[in-house]
């Protein structure tokens, strides 16, 4: 299997997030999240469904750079930029 990296930074704050600030990010390494290299200690069940979907379907492109921005479905409170960083 590929080594990949996806970095996901929280973009944008619209309201009231008891979770993310802008600037905050979560690292997965080989689909798994890595809280040391993340800037967050808790992962909001909401961002699993909101990040999931497009951070497989960077995985399979592997194209490198390449960064997708989706927001969260509870009201778009978060809006969170996808970018897969590496992929060997």
């Amino acid at each position: 299997m590929a080594n990949q990296e996806v970095e996901v930074t929280v973009v944008d704050v619209n309201g009231d997030c008891p979770h993310y600030k802008v600037g905050d990010t979560l690292v997965f390494k080989n689909q798994v999240f890595d809280p040391r290299w993340s800037t967050v200690d808790v992962f909001c069940v909401h961002s699993i469904n909101d990040i999931y979907d497009e951070m497989m379907r960077l995985r399979r492109e592997r194209e490198v750079g390449n960064s997708v921005r989706v927001s969260c479905m509870d009201n778009s409170i978060v809006t969170f930029e996808i970018k897969l960083t590496v992929s060997e």
